[in-house]
């Protein structure tokens, strides 16, 4: 057994399909795993995180982290799944989630994000993102998000978003869940939505859309 690994079992949760708690190690000692939701953490992400650079999943959901993501954070390029819900986060989201391309899921919910969402157009991986609950997020959905047409969940409810929806949003034909409540889209809402054959979910509600 490599001794930098300890897991343990977690109970599988529909939002993220998590099913094991711990470190894990590959064979040659790196950390390639880092999964403590609800494990009581508290403080910022140190910088340090950088040194990590195997990493191919972090889950820190549900602690206290605060602060900023920090600059280094760029280097973890192996990331498939990043998960920092419900904790205290704070500036913009950085411009350097685009070079994740190897992710699969990303969850920023219930954080204190500010600014306007970021092009991501380069995660073509990518099949569940949720910045839900970040009410100072402003701005409109960037047109270049059609691009991740492998999204099946697409969560984006109340925050401070505002402007018309894109019509590029129909190229994501994958979506199941597409949830928007509680923004400030307006307009009409794009004929290309009907492209997205699969949704089985579709939360348009407390916006101003026609």
């Amino acid at each position: 057994k490599n001794e930098c690994e300890w897991h343990d079992t977690l109970d599988y949760t529909e939002a993220e399909q998590v099913y094991y708690y711990g470190v894990a190690c590959d064979a040659q000692g790196r950390v390639t795993s880092i999964v403590m939701p609800n494990n009581g953490l508290e403080g910022t992400l140190p910088p340090e995180i950088a040194l990590l650079s195997n990493l191919r999943v972090l889950n820190l959901s549900e602690n206290r982290i605060y602060g900023e993501l920090p600059p280094t954070m760029s280097s973890l390029v192996h990331l498939e799944e990043a998960l920092f819900a419900m904790n205290d986060i704070t500036g913009t989201l950085p411009d350097y989630l685009d070079t994740f391309t190897h992710l699969k899921k990303l969850s920023f919910v219930d954080n204190r994000f500010t600014g306007v969402l970021p092009d991501l157009s380069h995660l073509q991986q990518l099949t569940h993102l949720d910045f839900s609950n970040n009410m100072e997020l402003t701005g409109t959905i960037p047109a270049s998000w059609g691009d991740m047409t492998a999204l099946r969940g697409l969560f984006l409810s109340f925050n401070g978003l505002w402007g018309s929806l894109p019509p590029q949003i129909g190229d994501l034909t994958n979506l199941r869940d597409l949830r928007l409540s509680g923004n400030g889209f307006s307009e009409n809402i794009p004929p290309s939505l009907g492209n997205c054959m699969h949704l089985k979910n579709l939360y348009l509600d407390d916006n101003e859309l026609t």
